[in-house]
């Protein structure tokens, strides 16, 4: 199977994301196409995460500043196990996931809204070389 990376600006945003992957899952005829093996209930418990418990089920995985350690390296592993061929991940942890590797990498938007600052802001270059390497 083939695997795909997609990096969102924020958490919210890969949330959003994983549920249009969810609601496009649920209206095709094979409806677990991103789904590579079937995933343990064991691994899901260590999870608590309702979105990415959902999303789990379908083959796309989330990764997210408001995750656990645990919870990145559970969703890890499962890419790497070919259990979920869908990665959707936050730009801020680009430079965190640098061995997982896949077919097809999409930048969703390259700025980001910065609160302190109170204005949307581009990522920085080495990030977005970081994320298609």
């Amino acid at each position: 199977m083939q695997k795909s990376l997609l990096f969102v600006s924020d958490r919210k945003n890969a949330r959003l994301l994983a549920l249009d992957f969810v609601s496009f899952c649920t209206s095709e005829e094979n409806n677990l196409q991103f789904l590579g093996n079937e995933i343990q209930e064991s691994t899901l418990k260590r999870l608590s995460e309702q979105t990415l418990l959902t999303s789990l089920q379908y083959g796309i995985g989330i990764i997210h500043d408001g995750m656990t350690e645990r919870e990145i390296q559970t969703v890890k592993q499962l890419y790497f196990d070919g259990n979920i061929t869908v990665l959707i991940v936050t730009h801020s942890h680009c430079w965190e996931i640098t061995d997982i590797q896949s077919h097809v990498v999409v930048i969703l938007d390259v700025e980001r809204y910065d609160g302190v600052e109170k204005r949307y802001a581009e990522y920085d270059i080495p990030s977005i070389l970081q994320m298609q390497s």
